[in-house]
């Protein structure tokens, strides 16, 4: 509905345009862009390029984060979810170039898309839930400010150069002995990064593939 009359009606009338629970567009939010209650869903490119917004704050009704839905906020900081979460799934380059420096993800989110987090280069802290089964390819790269990272058990696919370029990782702990960790996945990443795993696991594999430090846990 981009440039159509009825969207800009609807954005006259709120910045935040819901339809049928889905948040369409909010590129006319400024500030904190508080979404509201019962939101299922924040659609593709929902706040694409908004640079107004500082903070967003996802209801635990939301489930799922379109594609490129707040790729391009180059002011974004800070993402807060409600209490009892119930997202699932991040979409490709859902949250591409934010600014924020620290991340904690819902108890229950399980995908997390290609380019998902690429080039959030203030980004120092994430917090990655045990119900995390896929990270997508490129899914952390070029987050240049990251300096630890641990992957929970449930963690099956580490994508293609997942977290190339994170040039500050040095610690990298993956808990699943069999993950599938995808080409250059840690490359280009702090000359003394230490991977951690279980003896035998595709992590030791990967670092004496890759010449990288290896410890057993």
């Amino acid at each position: 509905f981009q440039g159509t009359a009825w969207l800009q009606e609807q954005q006259s009338e709120d910045p935040f345009v819901v339809v049928n629970s889905i948040l369409i567009d909010g590129k006319r939010v400024r500030d904190t862009a508080v979404i509201p209650n019962g939101v299922t869903y924040i659609a593709d490119d929902a706040f694409h390029g908004n640079t107004s917004i500082t903070e967003a704050v996802i209801p635990g009704s939301v489930y799922r984060i379109g594609k490129k839905a707040f790729s391009g906020c180059s002011n974004l900081t800070k993402v807060t979810f409600g209490m009892n979460a119930a997202l699932r799934q991040i979409d490709e380059r859902a949250f591409t170039g934010t600014e924020m420096a620290s991340l904690r993800l819902p108890s229950k989110l399980e995908t997390i898309g290609n380019y998902a987090f690429c080039s959030c280069d203030k980004l120092e802290y994430a917090d990655l839930p045990g119900s995390l089964t896929t990270l997508g390819f490129n899914a952390f790269s070029g987050c240049t400010a990251l300096k630890e990272i641990e992957l929970p058990m449930r963690v099956d696919t580490i994508g293609n150069s997942c977290f190339l370029s994170c040039t500050s990782l040095k610690s990298i702990c993956i808990f699943n002995k069999d993950c599938s960790i995808g080409r250059n996945c840690f490359s280009f990443t702090s000359s003394d990064v230490m991977i951690y795993g279980q003896e035998n696991s595709t992590a030791q594999t990967y670092a004496a593939a890759n010449s990288l430090q290896f410890t057993a846990y």
